[in-house]
């Protein structure tokens, strides 16, 4: 994929003049994000918590704001153009990532006013809130000020937040095209449009001819207008939402007045929200109409729009309320990486729980194992008994320590008798840090001896030691204690969790992952996730610490300690996964996933798969977000891979055993990746881990159907599998 020149051609560098972005027409904001490059611009989307993170969030009003780097005169979200808006601009070639040349053809053509500003996206490497990324752009507006945005949209958003510059900007002029600007083209391009970058697309520019919501690639065609939503029959509130630009052609006016904002420095606390004219929000009304635009605070339904997945009912799903504090963060379920909602900004909602109820492996209840077909040709799969009746259906990953050892049982290091570790203990309890880092380096080359350290006490004894000088040796020495008590088994890993809950370690182990030394961060994840291994109370006890957040924001730097953490949180905690959903986990994981190439850790991918698959099986709307947003190709791209280790695989197939769980859509997403292929080769594996890979065949063949059941036959999966189960004393799940 390229970036195109005014003709619609691909662009060469130093030749073809445009109005290109630079690293100039980007500014950040968030704490250790002002200093930013666009280079480094990873994963972004439309503010999560929309309005609520407008009022609440010092990043986002600290951008806005007089004096700071986007002077605000207006905000507003701004959807696409309706059809009769459309044709104001009928004809006329659009190109993505020019805002500036498609706003001045539209005016040229139209007497439309050009309005200069910036488009805020929320940085999705960061926690909610925490992190905007604001890019120069231009739109243009009607003679009643009505705010109309031509350009081509990221795939999966139809809104976004633009903001009137209080000051004009520089002017702009064509230039040739230089190698950092195409390269930073490119670079969007991948963070925007990933389904057309990786089905190889060319480029397609948009006319303002085409239907509203029209896809920009031509590859990549979908409308999602016509989908029907049903009730998710949850006790979670709806976000609210206005009439949609497709819903009524006569909304133009009313959908800018409904989502316009004042924004003033003065104010910017409350930032004039009171500008916000919704009057649907309070309507009584639980319709399962996706166009409907009346919304009851009190209904118990979610209403989704979504084009790349199927609508369901889940009216029979077990649901339980989760018993965690999520600290009021969660007022709107949002689907983060994509716009799964109505194309209009989400009024504010009054919910203050999370629903933790998705159902695990092994619970009685499965979730509804078929789903609504939209497509008339697609006829619905025959279930078969054995999908009916297997527990895999919502897959939980391998309860096992997966960091790759970093120590052998064998050492040639000094050893210690039972009287020098104990002085060293002792020590270590009255508050000296020295023989934290003498220990350190033995610890790591002999797993008998920190094993024999748990024992001895060691864990409780630096506990204290994390808040002082020596807190980064502590953290350390924590994570390979951790470790050896995970690998050494007779109940080691149980005495390191009770140090924790009775030394109340867990509030300074989660301080120190939010911490700027990023060493110290990354040991400290990895100690949390091994004290969190099959401990409920600690894994409460760290989530009431604000575990999550912090954990997700370290993904960025150190994602294999901090994914491997997040996964032992995760397991068997659906109200966790949710917040850690609603906090941005899924978007972040994957981003490392359909980035990663063979200079990725086995242990970063093991451990970002398994932290995914505990996220699909435990949160509710992560399947359907995952798979709207290429989560099945990349994981199907991985097991597919021959340079993907074995471990990597085995973890793959767990991940789309559970995307594809009661989910028709993503099983034909899986089945036309050639996924059935995959499972057959490592089901031929000896000694590899299988069951995870059985259970994935199994979804894709009972939800495809008969052509699946023949690819698995011509592929070899069915034999493989056969083989599998006549050499197996106890046949697996």
């Amino acid at each position: 994929m390229a970036l195109l020149d005014a003709e619609g051609r691909v662009a060469v560098v130093g030749e073809s003049m445009g109005y290109w972005l630079d690293s100039d027409d980007f500014a950040f904001s968030g704490q250790d994000w002002e200093e930013t490059a666009a280079s480094e611009l990873g994963p972004h989307t439309f503010p999560r918590d929309w309005p609520d993170v407008y009022q609440e969030s010092d990043a986002l009003r600290s951008l806005l704001r007089k004096k700071g780097p986007c002077a605000a005169k207006q905000v507003s979200v701004v959807p696409d153009p309706d059809r009769e808006q459309w044709l104001l601009a009928q004809d006329i070639q659009l190109l993505p990532l020019q805002s500036f040349a498609n706003a001045q053809a539209i005016r040229d053509a139209t007497d439309l006013a050009v309005v200069e500003g910036w488009a805020v996206y929320d940085i999705l490497d960061d926690v909610t809130g925490a992190a905007f990324v604001a890019e120069r752009y231009w739109w243009n507006a009607t003679e009643d000020g009505t705010w109309l945005d031509f350009s081509p949209r990221p795939e999966n958003l139809q809104q976004l937040l633009l903001v009137e510059a209080l000051m004009p900007g520089p002017s702009r002029e064509a230039v040739a095209l230089t190698h950092s600007q195409n390269a930073l083209g490119q670079q969007l391009l991948q963070l925007r449009f990933p389904k057309a970058c990786r089905s190889g697309a060319g480029l397609v520019p948009r006319r303002a001819s085409a239907r509203p919501g029209a896809p920009i690639w031509a590859a990549a065609a979908g409308d999602s207008s016509n989908h029907n939503h049903h009730n998710n029959n949850h006790n979670t509130q709806p976000p609210s939402s206005s009439n949609t630009a497709s819903n009524n052609s006569n909304s133009s006016n009313n959908q800018h007045n409904n989502h316009n904002y004042n924004h003033s420095d003065s104010n910017s606390d409350s930032s004039n929200s009171s500008n916000n004219n919704n009057n649907d929000s309070n309507n009584n009304n639980n319709s399962n109409n996706s166009n409907n635009n009346n919304h009851n605070n009190n209904s118990n339904s979610i209403i989704l729009n979504n084009s790349n997945c199927n609508s369901t009912s889940m009216s029979n799903t077990n649901t339980s309320q989760s018993n965690h504090d999520c600290s009021g963060r969660h007022s709107n379920l949002h689907n983060i990486i994509t716009d799964n909602f109505t194309a209009s900004t989400a009024v504010s909602c009054d919910n203050d729980d999370i629903n933790g109820g998705r159902t695990n492996a092994g619970d009685a209840q499965q979730p509804p194992a078929q789903r609504q077909r939209q497509q008339q040709q697609q006829q619905p799969p025959a279930v078969t008994p054995f999908l009916e009746t297997a527990t895999f259906s919502t897959l939980t990953p391998p309860h096992k320590m997966i960091l790759v050892p970093k120590m052998s049982a064998a050492s040639s290091v000094v050893a210690m008798d039972a009287e020098q570790i104990k002085a060293c203990v002792q020590k270590v309890r009255l508050g000296d840090g020295e023989p934290i880092f003498e220990v350190l380096s033995r610890c790591e080359q002999s797993l008998e001896l920190t094993g024999r350290l748990v024992s001895a006490g060691m864990c409780a004894a630096l506990l204290s030691h994390l808040r002082g000088s020596a807190a980064a040796d502590a953290a350390r020495l924590l994570a390979a204690l951790g470790r050896a008590a995970a690998l050494g088994g007779g109940g080691l890993s149980r005495r390191v969790a009770e140090t924790f809950l009775t030394g109340d370690g867990v509030q300074s182990l989660v301080d120190l992952i939010g911490s700027q030394d990023l060493a110290a961060a990354a040991s400290a994840a990895e100690a949390l996730g091994h004290a969190c291994f099959r401990c409920p109370a600690l894994q409460a006890k760290a989530f009431k610490s604000q575990a999550v957040r912090s954990l997700i924001k370290l993904l960025k730097h150190a994602p294999g300690e901090s994914s491997f953490a997040l996964w032992h949180l995760q397991v068997g905690q659906p109200g966790i996964a949710q917040a850690a959903f609603e906090e941005g986990a899924a978007a972040v994981l994957l981003s490392i996933i359909a980035a990663t190439g063979t200079a990725t850790s086995e242990e970063v991918m093991v451990n970002t798969l398994g932290a995914l698959s505990s996220l699909v099986a435990n949160a509710k709307g992560v399947q359907e977000a995952l798979g709207a947003n290429g989560a099945v190709e990349a994981v199907c791209a991985l097991m597919a891979s021959e340079l993907q280790p074995l471990r990597v695989k085995e973890q793959a197939s767990a991940a789309l055993a559970n995307l594809m769980s009661g989910h028709g859509e993503n099983c034909r997403k899986a089945h036309r990746a050639a996924a059935l292929k995959s499972f057959g080769s490592l089901l031929r594996i000896p000694g590899a881990s299988t069951e995870h890979a059985a259970a994935a065949l199994a979804n894709l063949v009972a939800s495809v159907g008969p052509k699946a059941a023949q690819s698995a036959v011509d592929d070899g999966a069915l034999e493989a599998l056969a083989t599998l189960l006549e050499s197996t004393a106890k046949p697996t799940q």
